[in-house]
C-alpha cells in the first residue's frame, strides 16, 4: 500500500465510530480496489498513468471505472469502483476482471 492508502486507512473522523471497527471494514474495500488495478496494469502490460512504449502494440487503455458495485464478504458489503479498459485490439481477448465478475 502506498502512503495514501495508509492515510485512506487510518484517517477516522470522531463521528465514525469505534476505531478498530471502522479500519476492519475500510481494509478489505482498499485491497481489493488495489487488487484491481493491479490486475489492470498486468492486463495492459504497463502501470497507471506509464505511456505505450514506442515500437509496442497497444492493448487497450485505462477508461475510468464502471459504475459502484456491491460485494458481499465475511465483514459485511463493501462498495468497489471495477476499473474499466477500452480500445482492446480485435483478436485480444477483452479485459474481464477475475476478481469481481460481471
Amino acid at each position: 500500500m502506498n502512503l495514501s492508502s495508509h492515510e485512506a486507512l487510518l484517517s477516522i473522523a470522531p463521528n465514525e465510530g469505534d476505531p478498530l471497527e471502522t479500519i476492519v471494514r475500510r481494509g478489505p474495500k482498499l485491497l481489493l480496489q488495489a487488487a484491481l488495478e493491479a490486475e489492470v496494469s498486468e492486463y495492459l502490460e504497463r502501470q497507471k498513468y506509464a505511456h505505450q512504449p514506442t515500437g509496442e502494440e497497444l492493448r487497450g487503455y485505462r477508461n475510468g471505472v464502471g459504475k459502484e458495485r456491491n460485494l458481499t464478504v465475511g465483514s459485511g458489503t463493501i462498495q468497489l469502483q471495477v476499473p474499466r479498459v477500452a480500445d482492446v485490439p480485435k483478436g485480444q481477448e477483452p479485459f474481464v476482471s477475475q476478481l469481481v465478475k460481471p
